[in-house]
């Protein structure tokens, strides 16, 4: 019975990791389309656009879409422990939503495509200074809290008296 439920729970998780991983490169292709299609309004934050320009941009962008998914099946269910699997599903979730944010940004920026064309030019520190500031607010401190988190649920787990039921 209880290997039942653990098979169970076995294909949960593959879901959970196919969503996570699809939804991480669907996001960042999404990202990358709307970035591209904004790109004339001058407003692209990215700083591997602003230092490396468009061609690299691209060339980053696909090489990180391509190599996440693929290293994280490649360490899927072989994790040295549970902080390196928690840490790893974290950072790819936040990244999911750091690339919607980015995608929704560029949406904007194509939707209001007058008003944002009618502003002065932005220099390159300050578009480089507001990813970064964003990145910490958006990827950083979340990413620092969850672990956080995790670790102090690590310390108290054994202290704890958790009752699983299998059906």
């Amino acid at each position: 019975m209880a290997k039942k439920a653990i098979q169970e729970t076995s294909k949960a998780g593959k879901w959970v990791k196919n969503i996570l991983v699809w939804g991480f490169v669907l996001a960042g292709v999404l990202d990358l389309v709307t970035a591209l299609i904004a790109l004339p309004l001058g407003r692209e934050a990215n700083p591997i656009y602003l230092h490396g320009g468009l061609a690299i941009m691209v060339i980053a962008k696909i090489a990180i879409l391509v190599t996440v998914p693929f290293l994280f099946s490649k360490a899927y269910g072989q994790f040295s422990s549970e902080f390196w699997c928690f840490l790893l599903v974290a950072a790819i979730f936040l990244a999911t939503f750091f690339q919607l944010w980015g995608a929704s940004t560029n949406i904007q920026g194509i939707q209001n495509k007058e008003f944002y064309e009618s502003l002065p030019p932005v220099s390159v520190e300050v578009a480089d200074t507001y990813y970064r500031e964003e990145a910490k607010k958006r990827y950083v401190l979340p990413l620092a809290t969850l672990v956080s988190i995790f670790l102090v649920y690590s310390f108290v787990r054994d202290d704890v008296n958790i009752k699983r039921r299998f059906k």
